[in-house]
Parts: structure tokens; sequence; C-alpha cells
């Protein structure tokens, strides 16, 4: 609605001399945004943040002036007025300003255990919140499930119920688009149409999803797409490029501690198996979660195929298969071509129907030769029952072979 000659003569008086309560400069802000709603239609989730009122703890994100803000004091103000919704004014402290902060939900599923580190480090140093659903239960595939179509994988029906759970409870639900990482380094397809497989999955319901592309073969590169996410959500680009740079930073350390942890399973005394699935199916404790339990109930040691040295796994992965396409895929055979022969047993594990895995398995049920193989596919279905029998009969086919039976 434009407001009229008084009311802009007003606003202006009172910002001149400082009487304004912040409330009403919401307000004003509020108005303002809504005028130019057409306009900025991809920002109006933010635009109705901006009129806000509640107390904000000043010591919550990047205070201005100490060394992760960079001493910049009218940009700090600038980035925590980001973070709120609303505009930044040199006029008052940071720390005097209340407001809500931003909040961006996170499904616990799919790439989530991929990048978790790079995004909650990312908007944690944007001073913005994050929300993570809770660890899948029979309920949350069972919601997916409700808003999934028929072909839908169960990995994407997890998702569908983690998104869900998300609705009402944040201001956007992070749904990145991820098409490759340049030539022969694809994602699955639902991955590269996630976004709108998210939105038409929920016909009847307003989601407000956070996105970024990345299209590497087309230039859209990984960092571009987060400056263009925080440019969207109003941060200015000095501030998002740090934030950027140091949620990189955080998950490359953060990989190579895990990867070191996992390289030393190899060295264990007893049943070492590789299991070599997606890390949303072996991680997810609903599904994935009951086969590792199992397998350490019967005294073996589950070692990951997909937490390895990516570059190194890359540059192998051509020994199993060189014309794979699929980057994870890739990363998985290079991981079993190097360590196959520090294990006793590998077993596949899907979830039903996965496309990509549907074919790689096979190829390597072929390919390995030499080594007790088990191709477990995961369903709605499942039972845990069924998975104790197929785990128990091989494992003890591996200790048969190694005459401890």
């Amino acid at each position: 609605m434009a407001r009229s000659s008084e009311e802009r003569t007003g606003t202006e008086k009172k910002r001149k001399d400082g009487t304004g309560t912040a409330a009403k400069a919401a307000a004003t802000a509020a108005a303002g945004l809504a005028a130019g709603a057409a306009a900025a239609a991809g920002l109006a989730a933010v635009s109705d943040l901006a009129g806000r009122g509640a107390n904000q703890d000043p010591k919550a994100g990047v205070k201005s002036g100490d060394p992760a803000g960079g001493g910049d004091g009218r940009e700090q103000a600038d980035l925590e007025a980001a973070a709120r919704g609303g505009a930044a004014s040199a006029d008052r402290p940071v720390e005097e300003r209340k407001t809500d902060r931003l909040t961006v939900g996170i499904p616990r599923a799919m790439l989530y255990y991929r990048y978790h580190v790079l995004w909650e480090t990312f908007f944690h140093e944007l001073g913005v919140d994050t929300v993570v659903s809770a660890p899948t239960s029979r309920e949350t595939f069972l919601t997916g499930a409700a808003h999934a179509n028929d072909e839908t994988c169960l990995s994407e029906k997890i998702f569908l119920g983690h998104v869900a759970e998300l609705v009402g409870k944040c201001d956007f639900i992070l749904t990145p688009r991820i098409c490759n990482l340049g030539r022969r380094r694809e994602y699955c397809v639902r991955f590269q149409a996630m976004p709108d497989l998210t939105r038409n999955s929920f016909p009847e319901t307003e989601l407000k999803l956070l996105t970024y592309s990345v299209d590497e073969i087309h230039g859209a590169r990984e960092k571009d797409a987060f400056l263009g996410m925080g440019k969207e959500l109003g941060f200015p680009r000095k501030a998002v490029k740090r934030a950027y740079d140091r949620a990189r930073k955080a998950d490359e350390d953060a990989w190579a501690k895990r990867v070191r942890a996992e390289e030393k399973k190899y060295s264990q005394e007893g049943i070492r198996i590789l299991i070599a699935g997606h890390s949303y199916v072996y991680q997810d404790p609903y599904f994935g979660g009951m086969v590792t339990d199992e397998l350490r109930k019967l005294d073996v040691i589950p070692v990951r195929a997909d937490v390895t040295d990516r570059k190194k796994a890359l540059d192998l992965s051509v020994q199993v298969s060189p014309t794979c396409k699929w980057e994870v895929s890739r990363e998985i055979l290079g991981s079993i071509a190097e360590h196959r022969k520090k294990v006793d047993g590998i077993i596949l594990l899907s979830a039903f129907p996965c496309g990509p895995d549907a074919m790689v398995n096979e190829l390597l049920v072929r390919k390995l030769q030499g080594i007790p193989v088990l191709n477990l596919v995961l369903d709605g279905q499942t039972g845990a029952a069924g998975i104790e029998t197929r785990l128990e009969s091989f494992i003890d086919i591996i200790r048969l072979q190694q005459g401890s039976l």
C-alpha cells in the first residue's frame, strides 16, 4: 500500500531526530517492501520477516570488531541486519537492535550427510540460525511416502518426510540443486531436480524453499552459487564470501579428519567388511542403522567405502569402470579399488529403486572376484529379521572360508 505524503514526512522527521522506535522503523520498512513485492518476489519470505519484534542475543553470530567479524563495524551491522530481515542502521549499535533472526531448516536426509558441515558453518558465519529435522523414524518414512509418487526411491521418500517435519518451524527449507561438479562428475537426476520435486510433492503447502544451483559444466560453480544464495537473503557480498570461505575450510578439515579415522579401521584386528553405499543410506539411523548395528553384534568391523580421499578415489575409479559418470559412485568405485585387499568382504548397500546403484552394483558383482560380496537392497518393506538372517549367513560364509567356524 502506498504511503501518504504526511506519513513520509513524519517518517523522515523521526529518522533525523532519532526519536522513532525500532518497532516503528520496522513497520515502515515492511510497508515499503510490500509495495515492491512484485519486483522482489524471490525475496518475499525475507520481506515477511522485516516487521518482527523480539529480543536478540547480541552474542549470537559474529560480533562487530572481533577477529571473525573482520573489525568492520558498518559491514557487520549490515550483516546482522540482513540476518534479521531488516535494513541496517549506522545510527544504532548492533547490540541494541531487537528483532528475530532468520532460521533455515535443513532436512536430515540425502545430501545432508555430505554437506552438513558446509551448510551449517556457512549459515552460522552469517548469523543465521539453523534447525535440523530429527533423525529418521518410521513416521518420517510413512509421511514422506504419502507425499511421494510411486516411482520415488526410498531415500527421496525419507527426504520428503524430513521436509514435512520442518514445515512451520523455519523461514526457509534448504533444498539445493546440484547437477554436476564437472564432466563425468554428475549427480543423480533427483538431486538435479530436487527443488522442483520437493515443491510439487507439497501442492497444498506454500513451501519457502531456499536453494542454490551447482552446474559446473555450464559455468555455475559452488562458490558463485553460495554468493547468490547469500545475496538473495540480503547479505553483503563481502560477508557472504567470507562465510563461504570459512565454511569450505571447515568442511575440508572435517572430512580429512573423518578419512583418517576410517583409514585406521583397515588395520584393526577382526573381520573387516567394506560397506559400499551412499552416506544417506549408510548413516540413516532407521534403515542403514540396523545394518551396522547387526554387523557390530556379529563382532564385525564395518568400514565405509564412501569415506575416502575423494580425489584419489576418482582417479582410481577407472580401474573398475572407465565410463561411470556419477560422482559419488566413482568415489565408491575408487575406494573399493584401493581397499579391497584390506577387507574380508564387501556389502553393496543401496536403497530401492536407485537407478545409478542398480547399474553400478551389478557391475561390481561381476567385476569383484575372489572376495565375498553381498548385494543388500533396502526398501520400505524391509524387516529387521530378514536383514539379520542375510548378514548372519554372509558373515558365517566368511568365517567358514577363514577356518574359524
